[in-house]
């Protein structure tokens, strides 16, 4: 995420959410923790993939995409390493105190002023409410401007510059 908070991409986070969750795995399986305990251990691994991430685009000036694509593949062959040498043909299988309270249900089973299910989220229709339709553009864009030189003068884009 510390990739996504610079401004940049990150096709790695995927894969950061699977790393997470196998050290959350790991910690179960094998150190006995608690559901919180593990959950916590799963956030923070994620929380330094992520800060290594944009570490190491801002310090070697790698464009983010190069980088995320790098640690996606890289993190692609860790857990399916560390799978295939902690495990046996699936991944860990205890389940923590407490786990049994979760997945029960399904959001249809939620209800709030009369509605149930995706029905109960007040802001649904509301008109400022994000439209699928209209993601990524906003209804009044910014006039287009053209880049500035090395000493932060505008161009003109009618004129070529010549040295």
């Amino acid at each position: 995420m510390c990739v996504l908070s610079i401004g940049q991409m990150n096709l790695a986070v995927g894969r950061m959410a699977a790393v997470g969750a196998m050290a959350s795995g790991a910690c179960y399986q094998f150190l006995g923790m608690s559901l919180l305990a593990g959950a916590v251990v799963g956030l923070v691994v994620g929380g330094l993939l992520g800060l290594l991430a944009g570490w190491i685009i801002v310090r070697s000036h790698v464009n983010a995409f190069v980088v995320t694509l790098a640690l996606d593949f890289a993190l692609l062959g860790l857990v399916t390493l560390v799978y295939t040498a902690l495990t046996e043909n699936a991944a860990f299988s205890t389940k923590p105190e407490g786990m049994d309270l979760f997945r029960n249900g399904s959001f249809a089973d939620v209800c709030a002023f009369g509605y149930c299910g995706p029905r109960a989220i007040p802001c649904r229709h509301h008109p400022l409410a994000r439209n699928p339709r209209t993601t990524g553009r906003a209804a009044h864009p910014p006039p287009l401007r053209p880049l500035p030189d090395r000493q932060g003068n505008p161009r003109n884009g009618s004129q070529s510059e010549s040295k």
